[in-house]
């Protein structure tokens, strides 16, 4: 099957959507095409909340997630830098009809801003964690669980994989092999980069230098903020003594 239609149908098919932000430092490749496969928006609704338009403003990062509650285990994210279009905004309504079509529904008023999304890279993973709901319809051509209070039970699949591993002597190299960096280079678990020989502290270091650079501008500003006041204290000191 072909790989972009199976991913959309993985999105299409799925009921739950996560939007975790990334973090403010890390190292985002740089292979994001302007071609509109490679976006996405989707419709932020009025709530108590506006964790994600805020954390946007800030770093302009943004993670969506969709995973599978059926009996195919699939779990698939898109790392994607996002931009916030306010609903008060000149190019909210253009944005809204591109989107939604000709005319704007009734149900759509209540939509406070688009978040329109670039995405830089897409990772599937196998959900053998994600635990299985009870209730079965048939979604994508698939026969796929549902959410119902109370209906979530363990997957087995996980534990089944690890217990496979272990048996092979093969779980530490898996840990080293995908689990001392996260995917934009930034140290993790580290009883993996120990068994990969890497000084921690010099690890440490280098991620400690690459964080502060990132405030960089800020720190300037700052520098550059204290310099005028101290200049600015001592002419009206000055001018006050003549």
């Amino acid at each position: 099957m072909n790989r972009e239609l199976s991913l959309n149908r993985i999105i299409s098919g799925r009921s739950i959507v996560f939007g975790p932000m990334l973090g403010c430092v890390g190292y985002l490749p740089n292979n994001t095409s302007p071609k509109t496969k490679n976006h996405a928006a989707y419709l932020d609704a009025t709530g108590s909340g506006a964790e994600t338009i805020a954390h946007l403003y800030d770093n302009g990062r943004i993670t969506i997630m969709f995973c599978s509650f059926g009996t195919k285990p699939r779990i698939l994210r898109l790392f994607c830098t996002g931009r916030v279009i306010e609903s008060q905004d000149a190019e909210f309504v253009e944005t809204m009809r591109r989107i939604m079509g000709s005319g704007l529904e009734e149900g759509v008023k209540g939509i406070r801003a688009v978040i329109m999304l670039e995405i830089w890279k897409v990772q599937t993973a196998c959900g053998y964690a994600v635990p299985t709901t009870s209730q079965d319809v048939s979604c994508c051509g698939e026969k796929e669980s549902m959410y119902t209070p109370g209906s979530f039970r363990d997957r087995e699949t996980l534990t089944k994989w690890i217990q496979n591993k272990v048996r092979k002597d093969a779980l530490d190299e898996y840990k080293m092999k995908m689990n001392a960096r996260s995917l934009d280079g930034l140290p993790a678990l580290k009883h993996a980069r120990r068994m990969n020989k890497e000084r921690l502290l010099l690890g440490d270091a280098k991620s400690w230098i690459n964080r502060e650079l990132e405030h960089f501008w800020a720190l300037s500003l700052g520098t550059l903020i204290g310099i005028f006041l101290v200049i600015a204290v001592q002419s009206i000191t000055l001018g006050r003594m003549t």
